[in-house]
């Protein structure tokens, strides 16, 4: 134990011990009085009274100080992780005693997975191999007794090695004229949006626009591109449509 101080009542005298801070009082009835407290008074603290015959006494309780919550930033060990490969760890701030943590995904409580692991405090989230449907947005939230703060939405960056292929409404190869047909060619890039896509819409279809359509799908990041062929037949024949798209 190191002394704060000690008091005498016959002499009305306070002595001051190595622990005093010139914040504490120690008043006649035990009392002791900490001002302007910190985070360095948290502990355990003990009162010993000598009586004059020379009996002592003592009673030690425990002081507990909780800061307020500053707003939490979530931080990522890989800022790039690439899907299917990558494993990442989200963390919930600078880490502080006394409180607990809460996370959300896509403004939802964390579903039961295997490939998401919450640390023993759950400060930390791990994300194993992760895919292109962890980005999130990912919350958590701190509290303790006395205050709560919650983070601003976090977002993953999934690298993918492929990109998606076209997408094709409606389905087939073979229209019949006035029809409406829509050709989605998603790739990736590398600014924001994460994704981008783009719509062929081509409106009562006749038949001079039959012929082949070619959609080029470019991961920006990787290099790597897929292109997909869409022969597009416009005939008043609707028999069992073949379809044609081919993939290189």
């Amino acid at each position: 134990l190191t002394l704060i101080a000690s008091y005498r009542v016959d002499t009305n005298v306070t002595a001051k011990g190595p622990a005093h801070s010139n914040r504490e009082t120690v008043y006649p009835n035990g009392t002791l009085l900490i001002q302007n407290i910190t985070q360095k008074d948290t502990g355990f603290h003990t009162l010993l009274v000598s009586k004059v015959d020379l009996e002592t006494e003592g009673q030690t309780g425990h002081l507990c100080i909780y800061s307020e919550q500053t707003p939490k930033v979530i931080t990522s060990n890989n800022s790039r992780p690439w899907e299917h490969k990558d494993t990442v760890v989200l963390t919930c701030g600078a880490e502080t005693r006394n409180t607990s943590y809460t996370w959300w995904i896509n403004n939802q409580s964390l579903p039961n997975s295997t490939r998401l692991e919450l640390s023993e405090d759950k400060r930390t989230l791990t994300v194993f191999t992760v895919t292109r449907n962890d980005t999130g947005p990912y919350v958590c939230e701190a509290r303790n007794p006395v205050s709560v703060s919650r983070s601003d939405p976090f977002t993953l960056n999934v690298l993918c090695e492929w990109p998606r292929h076209p997408h094709h409404f409606p389905s087939g190869s073979c229209y019949h004229p006035e029809a409406n047909l829509t050709t989605l060619c998603p790739w990736l890039i590398t600014r924001r949006p994460p994704q981008s896509i783009q719509e062929l819409f081509i409106p009562n279809i006749t038949a001079d626009k039959s012929r082949s359509y070619n959609c080029l799908v470019r991961n920006f990041i990787t290099g790597l591109s897929k292109t997909t062929v869409k022969a597009i037949t416009v005939s008043g024949d609707l028999s069992q449509p073949r379809d044609q798209t081919q993939v290189s």
